[in-house]
């Protein structure tokens, strides 16, 4: 599969060595859980903020596909097909916008729809910046308003572009591509990138971050964190992350295993994947219905527990 779509250009600009180190593709877990809210989503079953914004719009297309040339700058719609771009030449970009709309006459929006975990701001971001360019070339737009759409906190995050900046978007994306074709497997550079790349398991950075784990912590590992500065723990914290993803793939693949065949444990152990038709849980709003239908308040009948806290990420200010 080409490098050169729009969901790949980020990770290409920050490591080009991603081109050319070997790999291979990863559908996992969270790709699933992606994949289906994309498919709601393209079936009209948005939240509420979001599903506004979608219907202040006319003209709405879902899951086209365009190829733009960033040497020629043009663009080109291929079938109705999403992501399937034929043969990309060396200078064109394949992109998918999960949803275009226009509001007026001379502006459209445009959206692509993320489950949960955040992006790279929209003006910075070459994914949009390529959907963008898309909807001004194809539809002869003079502002495009673009954005990425949460769909797991009902969440819009978008920027605003105009025709005069649309020389300055093709260069942006132009330079990405030099990047990608002169690529050396020594221009490495972790980040956020990494957490999907398809190198992840050969990458000589990522190895490199896996092996100093067994060297960072002495026998106290709570007291060796909390004698570390705060910028050397939040380094940890990533290098952590990078460990989890590794080891969530090796799950993976030995569930995968394990669907084809039992796996001896030890001590007369085995695993074996065993699939249900479903999963059975209390069905709430009935309960709710049946407590309010004999006269009780259901308020009454709720748990409160413990405070809880929990790690997020976000954009520092």
């Amino acid at each position: 599969m080409s490098w050169q779509t729009s969901s790949n250009l980020e990770r290409v600009d920050t490591c080009p060595a991603s081109v050319v180190l070997p790999g291979v593709p990863h559908q996992g877990i969270e790709a699933d859980h992606g994949t289906r809210n994309h498919d709601k989503a393209e079936h009209g079953m948005l939240p509420t903020k979001l599903a506004a914004l979608v219907d202040e719009c006319t003209d709405q297309a879902r899951e086209i596909a365009y190829v733009l040339d960033v040497k020629l700058r043009k663009v080109v719609r291929v079938r109705e097909s999403a992501r399937d771009y034929g043969e990309l030449a060396k200078w064109e970009i394949g992109t998918t916008p999960d949803f275009i709309g226009r509001l007026n006459a001379t502006t459209y929006r445009v959206r692509d729809w993320k489950s949960s975990k955040l992006v790279t701001t929209p003006r910075q971001n070459p994914q949009l910046i390529s959907q963008a360019l898309a909807v001004f070339s194809y539809f002869g737009a003079a502002v495009v308003d673009a954005g990425f759409g949460y769909l797991s906190h009902d969440m819009d995050d978008a920027c605003t572009w105009t025709a005069f900046e649309v020389p300055e978007l093709w260069d942006r994306l132009e330079r990405i591509l030099v990047r990608g074709h002169n690529a050396k497997p020594d221009q490495l550079k972790t980040s956020s990138q990494c957490d999907y790349c398809r190198c992840l398991t050969t990458c000589p950075a990522k190895s490199a971050e896996v092996k100093s784990l067994a060297t960072t912590f002495g026998v106290d590992i709570e007291a060796s964190i909390d004698a570390m500065p705060a910028e050397q723990v939040g380094e940890l914290y990533v290098k952590l992350k990078t460990f989890e993803k590794l080891v969530g793939r090796a799950d993976e693949a030995v569930k995968a295993r394990a669907r084809r065949e039992p796996l001896p444990l030890g001590g007369g152990k085995i695993l074996r994947l065993i699939e249900c038709e479903g999963r059975k849980s209390l069905d709430r709003e009935r309960v709710a219905e049946f407590i309010a239908s004999h006269g009780e308040d259901i308020d009454s009948f709720q748990k409160v527990g413990n405070p809880y806290s929990f790690l997020k990420e976000v954009r520092s200010k």
